[in-house]
Formats: C-alpha cells, structure tokens, sequence
C-alpha cells in the first residue's frame, strides 16, 4: 500500500490494508527501525503523522514484486483462468462480508442477518 500512497496517515493506512491500528502500529515501529519508513508531520493537522517509504524500501519494491509473482504462479498452478477469477471474486465478497460486520460491530448491530450458510 505504502508503495501506492505517499504521505499516508496511520488511520487511512490501517483502513486500507485491513489491519488493525496497534498491530499496523507495531509494524510500522520495526519498519522505521530498520529504515524502510519515515513519518512525517502533516501541515494541516500536527497531531497526525504520515507515513512515507524511504529510499531504501522503494528499492525492494521491484524484488517484492518477483517474489509476488513467483507465489502467485505458486498458488494457481493448474487453476484456468476462470477460476482464478471466480475465487479472487468468492475472496473480495468475503472481506466485503467481514468489513460490513465490522462496521456492524462499530455501530452495537446485530452482524447475524440470517442470510449466510452454516
């Protein structure tokens, strides 16, 4: 994500990768340490950092790239194209699923409508 969005703030960084704040928190404290990320102060709001990948981890990104291709190519040996397809759709609905529970959870509502196969 941070290779996509420079400058971001921890909260829409969390939001975006789907973890949770003390945990991204805990990530991003290793990252600064072995100086892959720097924060920033934002101009607009003091109270907020930005997160923005340094040199040194926009260097990687290339390397990341290779080893993502190589486990994906691992992960659909002998899938069709199709079904590739199909399975990352049956994925996207299944963090769609857990997000609006999430929210659910957030606003005290029930997150069981009665709709999901047991």
């Amino acid at each position: 994500m941070l290779w996509k969005s420079e400058g971001i703030p921890i909260v829409e960084l969390a939001q975006k990768t789907g973890l949770a704040k003390n945990t991204l928190t805990v990530m991003l404290c290793r990252m600064e340490e072995n100086g892959l990320i720097c924060r920033d102060v934002s101009a607009s709001d003091r109270r907020q950092s930005l997160i923005s990948l340094t040199p040194k981890a926009r260097a990687l990104e290339k390397r990341y790239n290779q080893v993502s291709q190589q486990m994906n190519s691992l992960f659909f040996k002998d899938f069709e194209k199709v079904e590739i397809k199909e399975l990352e759709q049956y994925l996207d609905r299944i963090v769609s699923n857990l997000e609006r529970a999430e929210q659910a959870l957030k606003k005290g509502k029930d997150v069981h409508d009665g709709k999901g196969k047991n």
